[in-house]
């Protein structure tokens, strides 16, 4: 009962902090609720997203930022530390920075969904916790710049404002309607993708892995590679949002998450090998991540219950604002 006025009263405080709609609160399924107060903002340069360590009245801490994924509200202060949170997560993703020469894996944490801060312009010092000292962080009682290492390098309002409100030239997204919901059968969205350059692998179950519950950015960002890489490359999806039933489960994959497999295929490959701005490798296989933030995995096959070799890709960036 404690605990459960202590997620009550923190929710009606930020809430009055920062005027978040519970509505937009509500968990999902596949969702978790948290709320807190930030303390640390660090820069996953080589993921392309940040990790946020915060004092949780409610939910997991720590928790990571996806720009062009998480979706931002009021007032979109997620990379300053010093500030409430309120929001849901779902999907572990990883958190990977580069240290020196080397991009680091520094864990995988939840991924945050919806979220909405604080503003700490007029937010009141006296009802903030206190934070313990550290040596580099922001925190509630010392904000200091953002260009010190290890924070945001860039506006905490062009970006993202764009990516989560400039989504005219695509169907609704990133990373929450999917096409289904958004009006698109099976094969509608197969038919879509086939128009845009990208094949369905012929055995592609349309209910234990259909295209049709991957998130609109996905759907875009495949569109994307195959226009890109162009009339060399077969872009053909073998895998795409794995249902339960499935018999390689669902793991990485499902339901509004910007994940599918694509098939190795030589122009392809090339095309990821010779234009990826960063790569690593852990015991998956080798990550080739593009300048966008895109990753694509040649997939260490024997350690994923015998799919074959194959690209595993997530799309980080927010394709659904690009020219269709």
């Amino acid at each position: 009962m404690k605990f459960l006025m202590k997620i009550i009263t923190l929710s009606f405080l930020i809430i009055a902090i920062f005027g978040f709609s519970p509505r937009q609160t509500e968990a999902t399924i596949g969702q978790t609720p948290f709320g807190g107060f930030s303390i640390l903002v660090i820069n996953c340069n080589c993921s392309h997203n940040y990790l946020i360590y915060h004092l949780p009245a409610a939910g997991p801490s720590p928790i990571i930022y996806q720009p062009g994924v998480s979706i931002l509200y009021d007032f979109r202060k997620i990379k300053d530390a010093g500030v409430w949170l309120l929001g849901n997560v779902s999907v572990k993703v990883p958190c990977i920075k580069r240290i020196g020469d080397d991009c680091i894996h520094l864990g995988d944490f939840p991924m945050i969904t919806i979220v909405g801060t604080s503003d700490p312009a007029h937010q009141s010092h006296s009802n903030l916790p206190s934070t313990p000292a550290a040596d580099g962080p922001t925190s509630g009682a010392n904000r200091q710049s953002d260009s010190r290492p290890g924070y945001q390098d860039d506006s905490n309002n062009s970006n993202d404002n764009n990516n989560n409100n400039n989504n005219n030239q695509r169907p609704t997204g990133p990373g929450s309607e999917t096409p289904a919901e958004g009006g698109k059968t099976e094969a509608e969205t197969r038919a879509d993708l086939e128009a845009n350059g990208v094949s369905v692998a012929p055995d592609l179950s349309p209910t234990l892995s259909p295209v049709s519950k991957l998130p609109n950015n996905a759907i875009a960002g495949v569109e994307d590679l195959a226009e890109d890489c162009g009339p060399d490359c077969n872009v053909m999806i073998t895998s795409g949002a794995r249902q339960e039933g499935n018999p390689v489960a669902p793991g990485a994959h499902g339901t509004g998450k910007p994940v599918f497999d694509l098939n190795k295929d030589p122009g392809l490959d090339n095309y990821i090998e010779s234009n990826a701005s960063q790569r690593y490798s852990d015991n998956t296989g080798t990550h080739y991540i593009m300048p966008n933030g895109d990753d694509y995995l040649d997939e260490n096959y024997r350690n994923t219950g015998g799919t074959g070799s194959h690209w595993h890709v997530r799309i980080n960036a927010d394709h659904t604002t690009q020219q269709a």
